[in-house]
């Protein structure tokens, strides 16, 4: 059945166990006036009693004493889909964003916080519920969570904590910080991944070695790979480092161009690079050894390293730069391609991220000016299907349930493309910056889309341009 748009009240006057609806739904839920119904919400049940009430139309009461079964807030004024099946009434979707929770900052989700606003503001108009969900804040035994839920307020729009049911499906966007906090985290991620199954999407960071592994099994894909090597095979690491002019050495858990370093080679000496609060950093050694022994006795080096060929990668006005395309899923949960946008590096710049410095351009005037507007069609066409190839293959691989993944891309001077690495928790910065509106849109709402096709809400009557 298609589910239908209602508004939920909780009305005080109706008796315990009582529900009233439209005199329609009565005949799709093929029950009569009185005949008791199952009604879920989330992860939530309770027994009601319908009433038919033509009074308000499109509209759904429920009693106190069942919204309480339901752990849904009386105050709350719910606009949701309804799914009616056989004797059974699906309200809906619940959709908990799992995230960090910084009570002492003055942002509570910290970076996140204003992209968690959107999602929430977007899943209204979509007729979902949204809330943040910490690992502390779930109450599983007790078959419920305290979300953080947007609320309009005297002052605007605020962040309310409240008793909720645990969601259809959780979207996971735990950045956790160092420490006991993240190592918690993860075990909850761990626990919730297994207890929601592909009901819990973009359930892990990407590790660059083992993704790697992942697309080097791909003929295709291996095609666009650099060369690259794990530093715990140390000597055929330091090898490598000597075979080339430039090598980069990157955390395999890392992100946002964290603890990159990059090491050249000059004559008889090692120059290697670091970037450190915007800042670049160098030291010069005389030899390879004496390199490698200070970054490991500085703790800036370590087994969880790779190194990798430099790609030289073409320029722009003297500005190094790479591709970030953001690949999605929406209502219909196949793969689409949302947008791509050149991320710029410094002239000196070691990484092109935003977050080290980094600025966003569109994509097609850089190609166009460099290549020609013929070779920058070919290329741009070239990237997004290695992209869709890359989530396919890497969602196929790794067992592993996407709604969205950051396929970073590189360009060298010749005009090769290269698969750099991939991004599980994609900002949207690079987007925002440069527009249009509507891929900026697109890029909020598609999580939300993807979350209504695996809760089982996504046959809308309203198409995808109609939503955002």
């Amino acid at each position: 059945m298609i589910p239908e748009n209602f508004a939920i009240r909780v009305d005080a006057s109706l008796a315990p166990e009582t529900c009233s609806v439209p005199g329609h739904l009565l005949l799709a839920l093929q029950v009569k006036p009185d005949q008791p119904v199952t009604i879920f919400a989330g992860n939530r049940q309770a027994r009601a009693n319908l009433k038919e009430s033509n009074f308000l139309p499109q509209t759904i009461s429920i009693s106190p004493a069942t919204a309480a079964q339901l752990y849904i807030p009386p105050e709350l004024n719910l606009d949701l889909m309804v799914l009616p099946g056989r004797g059974t009434l699906r309200l809906g979707p619940f959709i908990a964003i799992y995230g960090y929770k910084n009570l002492a900052g003055r942002r509570i989700f910290s970076e996140q916080t204003s992209y968690f606003r959107k999602l929430c503001q977007v899943s209204r108009k979509m007729h979902a519920l949204t809330y943040v969900v910490a690992p502390e804040d779930l109450n599983i035994n007790a078959g419920f969570t305290y979300g953080h839920v947007l609320e309009k307020s005297a002052t605007g729009l605020r962040w309310t904590k409240k008793a909720l049911p645990l969601p259809d499906v959780f979207y996971d966007r735990g950045l956790f910080p160092k420490g006991p906090y993240k190592m918690t985290g993860i075990k909850v991620r761990r626990y919730l991944r297994a207890a929601w199954g592909d009901k819990f999407f973009n359930p892990k960071f990407f590790d660059k070695w083992r993704t790697h592994l992942w697309l080097s099994e791909h003929a295709v894909l291996r095609r666009y790979l650099p060369t690259t090597v794990h530093i715990q095979a140390a000597e055929a690491a330091k090898n490598f480092i000597a075979r080339h002019s430039s090598v980069y050495l990157k955390p395999s858990g890392g992100s946002s161009g964290r603890g990159i370093l990059r090491v050249r080679r000059d004559r008889n000496s090692y120059i290697c690079e670091y970037l450190k609060k915007k800042v670049i950093y160098r030291s010069v050694y005389g030899n390879l050894d004496q390199m490698w022994q200070d970054l490991l006795d500085k703790q800036m080096l370590n087994k969880k390293f790779i190194v990798q060929q430099d790609l030289n990668l073409a320029q722009y006005q003297a500005r190094p730069f790479d591709v970030r395309v953001l690949m999605q899923k929406g209502l219909d949960g196949k793969w689409r391609f949302t947008g791509m946008a050149a991320r710029l590096g410094g002239s000196n710049a070691i990484t092109t991220n935003l977050h080290a410095g980094g600025t966003a351009q569109p994509l097609e005037q850089i190609l166009s000016a460099l290549f020609g507007a013929k070779k920058a069609y070919q290329m741009q066409s070239e990237i997004e299907h290695l992209s869709f190839l890359t989530c396919s293959w890497v969602e196929q691989v790794s067992g592993l349930q996407f709604g969205e993944i950051a396929v970073d891309v590189g360009i060298d001077n010749t005009g090769k493309i290269w698969l750099i690495e991939l991004n599980a928790v994609p900002g949207r910065t690079v987007f925002t910056k440069i527009g249009p509106a509507h891929l900026t849109k697109q890029a909020v709402s598609r999580p939300i889309e993807y979350a209504l096709y695996l809760a089982g809400f996504g046959k809308m009557q309203n198409n995808e341009q109609e939503l955002i």
